[in-house]
């Protein structure tokens, strides 16, 4: 084969008009073989692989923090290296794992003021020991001027794995936490929930989770079909404090901040039918202080519905990265 042109002005040629869901598709189509089917290859927010051959299985992930994207250049540095680790952290936690082991990778600018380096290391460390995540190497790579770009890629172990498959139609969908406005504050501050994910995965009822961080109109289809959509309470949807302020700010509505705005880092999760939800909502009390609210029930019918209406929520999806 020849050269290839690194890039392109034909938008059809361009990976951007594929979208991310197209272009994860292109790299599942060429990793061929190489890709192990799902859960152990790409499709959720772990992959799910056998390392020892005991009751643990591993789950392993990756995640970044680039300047411009996911903090700016006013951020403290301090809340930006803890929010590196807790992007991962909240990958496992959505699996119901317990994170072990963890390679950090930098990319920076020579510029880069050797004091933030240290503020952002000292917000790594903190949020590596307060798990007791061990960071055992990684890569460093000079980056062009003025940019700087953080990855983590973190092991854990689950014993039992909560995958996103499994919905079925009168199953529930709850969510922890509340949702929306995560740019004013969250979004660097948040915590994984790696208490409440690991409980979750220990209850036979819970069918299949994930975390919300590209804004719940968009992550719900993880755990949809194209057969099975979802009816929402929008009554009792919870929304945060800060979504109510993004909106006066933004003219938006605030539903379509709290459906849209993404890194929440909630979880999401659908309950079997069969559960008893008034128990499990008693038990759920009893130990965690964390609101805990059942926003909808599965339907044989695709996408998204108002459950006061019956009409479809349409024109609301959240971040795309291409």
């Amino acid at each position: 084969m020849g050269l290839v042109n690194m890039w392109s002005e034909d938008f059809e040629s361009q990976i951007g008009f594929l979208g991310e869901l197209g272009m994860i598709d292109l790299i599942q189509e060429f990793l061929r073989e190489v890709n192990p089917r799902y859960p152990e290859g790409i499709g959720d927010d772990c992959a799910v692989v056998d390392f020892s051959g005991n009751k643990n299985l591993a789950v392993l992930t990756t995640d970044s923090v680039l300047l411009g994207r996911h903090f700016f250049e006013d951020s403290d540095p301090y809340r930006v290296g803890r929010k590196l680790v807790n992007r991962n952290l909240s990958d496992v936690a959505s699996m119901g794992g317990v994170p072990s082991t963890a390679l950090l990778n930098l990319i920076v600018s020579p510029q880069l003021s050797k004091q933030w380096m240290i503020r952002f290391i000292e917000g790594v460390y903190k949020a590596a020991s307060d798990v007791n995540l061990k960071i055992v190497g990684g890569d460093l790579c000079r980056g062009e001027d003025r940019q700087f770009i953080g990855n983590m890629s973190l092991v854990g172990f689950a014993e039992n794995p909560v995958l996103r498959k499994g919905a079925v139609v009168g199953d529930s969908l709850y969510v922890t936490g509340k949702l929306g406005g995560s740019i004013l504050a969250k979004h660097l501050d948040f915590k994984p929930r790696l208490e409440e994910g690991l409980w979750l995965s220990k209850q036979k009822e819970v069918r299949s989770m994930l975390d919300i961080t590209d804004g719940f109109a968009k992550d719900i289809n993880s755990l949809l079909t194209r057969e099975i959509g979802v009816s929402i309470n929008l009554e009792v949807f919870p929304i945060s404090e800060d979504c109510f302020l993004l909106a006066q700010e933004s003219k938006k509505s605030v539903l379509e901040h709290a459906l849209t705005d993404g890194e929440d880092y909630e979880l999401l999760f659908i309950l079997s039918k069969d559960a008893d939800g008034i128990a499990f909502h008693q038990k759920w009390g009893r130990i965690f202080d964390l609101e805990l609210t059942k926003i909808g029930v599965l339907v044989k019918q695709s996408g998204i519905q108002d459950a006061l209406t019956g009409k479809t929520i349409e024109g609301f999806s959240g971040y795309e990265h291409f």
